[in-house]
């Protein structure tokens, strides 16, 4: 990187690409790291004339596509100009957090992790037509905080055996409106932006999803290991009470109810209305969440419920991380605060939290409770379902790029689902004339058949028919190394099934159905 960092127990600078694996340890031992990140910000400035056309690809191919599809059809938006602007991100000081240290390349949790604040105040132009009007979105300013894991950490080369990028939390987007859309002439466009910017952002790089750049394969770990570790621990946060809650209504008095999330995938948690009260109590329990880092936020927002106009937002929780709470064992109270950052005076919300760490087993002891779980305990305990897409083995026309999808259906109406894409690529595994001088080359060094169908990864009976001059049909792999993780019911696992699909230009080639309990009892 050659930027320069120092810690708050050691002043001493040093260069960040000259460390030897020893000074790694000692990073690795520290509480925290504070790294400047100035060359970063002037690595994005030096490259934004492509990140810039990069950013703009995916606004047009992704998000456009995305908003449309949320809207009516009158109110399809339709580009006349896009620029994204000069302006490129401004990167914060970078920390080093939650290290654990070096061991094996066996230990996939271990890990160095480093968070780097991030904001963008664009000066990005959008000229469209909606349902007859002239819209424009200008001043788009994305705040976000960069998740960084190098490794799993090995003790040997290359030392760290891959990169994941993402974020704990979906990033805070704010954007004008200019045109019909500004005064209020086509209400849901502006939400409509929102949640396409958002989305797009989120399913691409909101924790469990990550960007993952595997390096230590030859290593033995897998790239999964990189791109989707399990999450740490289940969170559940009970909803107890609010006190002096401002009052919204003409009654002088409030309809309240409290809204609960945390992470991108987890299910948003609504709690009922307590009508006419400014002191309301609840006393609700939450669905567990899978927490991926303690770095992410608990959110949770408290807002009077109204029948014939929109709700009235009274106030949230304000930078609450999941590390601060974890051993909170009695209900607390918390300030509330507006969108804006403005505290609502006097009002508070007293939550609780239950909070239960998930650690990887040795294989005899998952074997253990892969048998047991399914038999005994309460239906309703939470469990995690990790389902990872290692590889799809099939025809050569794959190779055109295609998508494998994952669904699982939930008891309360929603399903699990991901998607993992693979992009056309130039097939190295069906070129005949290389599969032949390689094998001709190995006979001149009379190296065994066994030998050579190691090294090729052809059968036997694949090399007697290049021998043999035949052309031969090798069945390619497509290696998709994507993992993600759901939050089940014991009743759940028992009685659902994996369904899987694979789709090739918006067609789907093949479908298959597994029963959840019969492939963990496997």
């Amino acid at each position: 990187m050659g930027t320069c960092c120092s810690s708050q127990s050691s002043p001493d600078a040093f260069e960040i690409e000259s460390l030897p694996v020893e000074r790694l340890r000692g990073l690795a031992e520290d509480n925290e790291v504070i790294v400047d990140a100035s060359t970063i910000t002037e690595f994005a400035k030096r490259l934004w004339p492509v990140l810039s056309k990069l950013t703009e690809g995916i606004f047009v191919n992704e998000v456009i596509p995305k908003v449309n599809k949320v809207l009516p059809g009158m109110f399809n938006i339709s580009l006349r100009s896009f620029s994204i602007g000069e302006k490129p991100p401004r990167f914060g000081q970078m920390r080093i957090i939650e290290t654990q240290g070096i061991t094996s390349a066996q230990d996939v949790s271990d890990r160095l992790r480093t968070i780097l604040p991030f904001v963008w105040d664009s000066q990005a132009q959008v000229d469209a037509v909606v349902a007859g009007f002239r819209v424009g979105v200008q001043k788009i300013q994305i705040k976000a905080e960069i998740l960084v894991d190098w490794g799993p950490i090995l003790d040997q080369y290359p030392i760290l055996s891959g990169v994941g990028i993402t974020m704990p939390d979906p990033p805070t987007i704010d954007f004008d409106l200019t045109g019909a859309a500004s005064i209020g002439e086509l209400p849901p466009i502006r939400s409509s932006i929102f949640k396409a910017i958002d989305g797009a952002i989120s399913r691409a790089m909101v924790l469990p999803n990550r960007l993952g750049i595997p390096a230590g394969r030859e290593r033995g770990v897998k790239p999964w290991v990189v791109t989707g570790p399990p999450p740490i621990g289940l969170l559940k946060v009970k909803v107890i009470s609010a006190k002096n809650l401002p009052n919204e209504d003409m009654s002088g008095q409030s309809d309240p109810f409290v809204e609960v999330r945390v992470g991108y995938l987890g299910k948003h948690f609504k709690s009922k209305v307590v009508d006419s009260s400014l002191n309301p109590v609840w006393n609700e329990m939450t669905h567990a969440y899978p927490v991926y880092t303690l770095f992410q936020k608990v959110h949770a927002f408290v807002s009077d419920s109204d029948f014939w106009t929109p709700n009235d937002a009274i106030g949230g929780l304000k930078d609450i991380y999941i590390h601060d709470i974890i051993h909170v064992t009695e209900p607390k109270e918390f300030d509330l605060y507006k969108k804006d950052g403005t505290k609502v005076e006097n009002a508070k919300l007293t939550l609780a939290f239950e909070w239960r760490e998930l650690k990887l087993s040795e294989p005899s002891e998952v074997k253990m409770a892969r048998e047991s779980s399914l038999k005994e305990g309460p239906t309703d305990f939470p469990h995690v379902i990790s389902v990872l897409i290692d590889k799809v083995i099939g025809k050569p026309e794959l190779q055109e790029g295609f998508k494998v999808g994952c669904e699982i259906p939930l008891d309360d109406g929603e399903a699990f689902e991901f998607e993992s894409s693979y992009a056309k690529k130039e097939d190295s595994y069906t070129s005949q004339f290389i599969y032949k001088r390689v094998l001709k080359k190995m006979d001149e060094k009379k190296i065994p058949i066994a030998q050579q169908a190691e090294i090729t990864g052809l059968t036997k009976e694949q090399i007697e028919q290049f021998r043999k001059g035949f052309k031969v049909h090798v069945v390619p792999e497509f290696d998709i190394g994507s993992q993600n993780h759901a939050v089940m019911s014991l009743a759940e696992i028992q009685s659902k099934s994996l369904k899987l699909s694979l789709t090739q230009a918006g067609r789907v080639i093949d479908t298959v159905e597994l029963p959840l309990a019969k492939q963990i009892a496997e």
